[in-house]
C-alpha cells in the first residue's frame, strides 16, 4: 500500500510567549503603568473615562398622565444633577401607594418634550479602571491613543471560521461541548463576557447575545446560511473581516458539531479567567495564569511592533497508526480519536469512489475514508 497523506491544522498552540493589546476605556485617560514594568492580573494599568450618553425616559407614560402635565410630577428641577437611584419624579395613586421614577444613572436631567412626554438625562462621564489581567511585562505604551502592549504567556486556540474584532471578557461556559444554546439561556449577567455555547450557533441565540452586549460566542458550528448573514453575504472564511459589534469563533466549521474534545478541555481549565477573542484572525489567546509563566516571558524577546498572530497554514503529514485525527465528514463532524487501522486494500464506496478506510476509535469506533480525516 502506497503511503497515505492527509491535512493537519494547527489547532492549539501552549504556552506562547506574545504580545496583548490593553486600552483604557473610551481610548482616553491617564495611564499609570511604566515601560518595563512587571504586572500581575490585578494590577492597575490607569483609568480610562467614557463620554457621556444620553438616556431617555417617558415621563408621560410612566406616571400615566397628558405629556403636557407630567413636569408638576419632577422631584428634581430640569438643568439639575442627579445621581443613580435618587428620585427623579413621583406620583401618588388614587387609592394609595405611589409611583415613583428612579435614576437609573448618574447625570443631568437636561431636556423634557411636552409634545412626546420624553425626558431626556444627560449620563455623566464615567472613569473605569484597567486592570492587567495577566502575568507579564509592559514593553510599550500610546499615551495619545490609550494602549497598553503587555508581553505574557498564553495559550492560543484556533477556529475555522471567525467574524468581528478583537474583545476581552471573562470566559463562561454554558453547558457541555455538545449542548443546544438558545436565547433563554442568555442572560443580562452574561453581558461583557465570552460565552462558550455548545454544538452550533442558532440565529436568535446570536440575536441575544448581541442584545445584552456580550463580548463574543464561540460554538462548534454555524450554519451557513447564518455565517454569510454575518460576513456581509460572502463566503470567504479565509481571510474574512467583520464585525456585528459582538465576536464570533467557531472551531470546528459549517454545521451541527461539538466543540472538539481537546478545544473543549482547554476551555474548562480557564473558565471564570480573562481571555481575549479575535474573530477576524480565528483565535483565542487563553492567558497563563500562574505567577512561574513570567520565567519565560522574561527571556522572550518580541519584534518592537505588536504583531497579530493569524492561525497556523494547513500541512500535509502521513497517515499512521496512533495518530490523533478529527473526522470531516457530515455524519460524523467534529468527532475525534485515534487511528486504530488502515485498510491495506481499497474499497469502492456506494458513490462509486475508490479509496482506502481507516478505522478511528473514540466515543465510537468507525470507518471512514481517510480523506475525511485532519490530523489535529
Amino acid at each position: 500500500m502506497e503511503k497515505l497523506y492527509i491535512s493537519g491544522r494547527l489547532c492549539m498552540c501552549p504556552k506562547t510567549v506574545l504580545h496583548i493589546k490593553r486600552t483604557l476605556a473610551g481610548g482616553k485617560g491617564t495611564i499609570t503603568a511604566m515601560i518595563r514594568q512587571e504586572v500581575t492580573p490585578s494590577d492597575v494599568l490607569g483609568e480610562g473615562i467614557t463620554s457621556s450618553g444620553f438616556h431617555n425616559i417617558n415621563l408621560s407614560k410612566e406616571l400615566g398622565v397628558n405629556p403636557n402635565k407630567a413636569l408638576q410630577y419632577l422631584k428634581i428641577k430640569i438643568g439639575q444633577t442627579i445621581f443613580q437611584g435618587e428620585l427623579i419624579a413621583q406620583k401618588s395613586g388614587m387609592i394609595g401607594g405611589k409611583k415613583n421614577i428612579i435614576a437609573p444613572e448618574d447625570g443631568m436631567l437636561d431636556f423634557y418634550d411636552e409634545k412626546s412626554g420624553n425626558l431626556k438625562m444627560k449620563l455623566a462621564v464615567k472613569k473605569n479602571k484597567l486592570v492587567s489581567g495577566v502575568y507579564g511585562i509592559v514593553d510599550y505604551i500610546n499615551h495619545q491613543a490609550g494602549e497598553i502592549i503587555i508581553r505574557t504567556q498564553a495559550t492560543i486556540v484556533y477556529g475555522i471560521l471567525g467574524s468581528g474584532k478583537e474583545r476581552e471578557g471573562v470566559l463562561t461556559i454554558l453547558g457541555s461541548a455538545g449542548d443546544f444554546i438558545t436565547g433563554k439561556h442568555i442572560t443580562e449577567n452574561l453581558k461583557g463576557k465570552i460565552i462558550v455555547g455548545g454544538s452550533l450557533i442558532f440565529p436568535n441565540t446570536l440575536s441575544s447575545v448581541m442584545a445584552i452586549e456580550a463580548s463574543g460566542f464561540i460554538a462548534g458550528g454555524i450554519n451557513v446560511s447564518d455565517f454569510k448573514a454575518m460576513s456581509g453575504g460572502k463566503l470567504a472564511v479565509s481571510k474574512q473581516w467583520s464585525d456585528i459589534g459582538t465576536t464570533v469563533l467557531v472551531t470546528e466549521g459549517f454545521g451541527m458539531a461539538p466543540i472538539g474534545d481537546n478545544i473543549f478541555d482547554i476551555l474548562k481549565s480557564h473558565e471564570n479567567r480573562f481571555v481575549v477573542i479575535d474573530g477576524n484572525n480565528k483565535r483565542l489567546i487563553l492567558p497563563t495564569n500562574k505567577s512561574e509563566s513570567m520565567i519565560d516571558t522574561r527571556r522572550t524577546k518580541l519584534p518592537e511592533t505588536f504583531c497579530e498572530l493569524l492561525s497556523g497554514d494547513v500541512f500535509n503529514i502521513e497517515l499512521s497508526l496512533g495518530k490523533k485525527v478529527r473526522v470531516l465528514s457530515t455524519a460524523f463532524l467534529g468527532m475525534q480519536g485515534v487511528v486504530e487501522s488502515i485498510d491495506k486494500s481499497e474499497t469502492k464506496l456506494p458513490s462509486g469512489v475508490i479509496t482506502y478506510l481507516v478505522t478511528v476509535s473514540g466515543k465510537r469506533k468507525i470507518r471512514v475514508p481517510y480523506q475525511n480525516l485532519e490530523i489535529i
